[in-house]
């Protein structure tokens, strides 16, 4: 059998009633929104400052290996600049034990030096010395001037006015 339900109270009171109770649901769905929000503020608020923790702990680790390595960096700086200064030396460096032995063969056995003075700027170099006479001087720079790694050798005009026993110094270029 069905439970009979009398409902003697006024429409009035029964909308009041209603009302009431749509209110204390509505006051406890608020209720448990603010405890959520206050919980998940207050687990908020712990993450933060364990987190500000951890960061300032590794902020103090960093600093002290930094410091720690500071040296070992300064050091590691001086070797690169000093390996990028050889090897801006090295790309300017010539080879000259090869380009003096090419040169002293063509020299003939009857002409004596006395210096070779070279320039890598201006890629030339300029021998000093005596010859015999003016045929072995004006060989010598012949044989010069065939050689590869020549561009050009001058011998002045006025040192070809003398027969015998003539100093020189021949101005060559070469070819680098």
């Amino acid at each position: 059998m069905l439970p009979t339900r009398l409902n003697l109270l006024l429409p009035t009171k029964r909308k009041y009633l209603k009302r009431m109770v749509y209110v204390q649901f509505v006051k406890s769905l608020l209720e448990t929104l603010l405890i959520t929000v206050s919980i998940t503020g207050i687990i908020l608020l712990g993450g933060r400052t364990v987190l500000e923790e951890h960061f300032n702990d590794l902020a103090e680790n960093i600093t002290l290996i930094s410091n720690q390595h500071a040296d070992t960096n300064a050091l590691i700086r001086d070797i690169n600049a000093n390996v990028k200064q050889a090897q801006k030396i090295q790309k300017t460096y010539v080879h000259w034990t090869p380009l003096i032995e090419t040169v002293l063969n063509a020299i003939p056995e009857t002409t004596s030096l006395e210096s070779i003075d070279m320039d890598i700027n201006a890629q030339s170099f300029t021998i000093s010395g005596q010859s015999q006479n003016r045929q072995e001087l004006l060989r010598l720079e012949e044989q010069l001037e065939a050689l590869d790694i020549v561009k050009s050798a001058n011998v002045p005009i006025n040192q070809l006015t003398q027969k015998e026993n003539i100093p020189f110094t021949i101005s060559v270029s070469l070819i680098l």
